[in-house]
């Protein structure tokens, strides 16, 4: 780890932005499918704790 580390600080040139250029393409290629998957377990559970509401007030209700 320190390695890197050391390497990426006095590396400074073109393999660096390649680097950087890499890990955003990384950060992006791992945080849109959590991101579509967390809308979408927000919006199963909106649409199941709808439906519960919705049958023990309305239908239960009646």
């Amino acid at each position: 780890m320190t390695n890197n580390g050391e390497t990426r600080e006095s590396g400074i040139g073109n393999r660096e932005s390649g680097e950087q250029g890499l890990v955003d393409v990384g950060w992006a290629v791992s945080i849109i499918p959590m991101v579509s998957f967390g809308i979408g377990m927000i919006t199963a559970h909106l649409t199941i704790h709808f439906n519960l509401f919705y049958n023990l007030f309305y239908v239960g209700g009646q």
